[in-house]
């Protein structure tokens, strides 16, 4: 048998930030170490690879020393 104050319907659970569960209070959703760890893998790597490989192919064929190519060989 089920407890009616326990068991709520699903679009009542859907507005709710935090709640508890068995009885425990539950925090709310939030940005951890490893999640910006992966943020950056994900989105940052890229944008890294791909901007230097544009300076490089630039530099390669324009012959104009741009980003951070220009800084290290300074």
């Amino acid at each position: 048998m089920t407890n009616s104050k326990t068991i709520q319907p699903a679009s009542s659970q859907a507005g709710q930030e935090s709640g508890s569960v068995m009885g425990h209070d539950i925090a709310g959703a939030r940005l951890t170490a490893a999640g910006v760890f992966w943020l950056v893998v994900y989105l940052g790597l890229p944008v890294l690879v791909l901007g230097n490989l544009l300076d490089l192919l630039v530099q390669w064929g324009l012959g104009w020393c741009v980003g951070l190519w220009c800084i290290a060989s300074r």
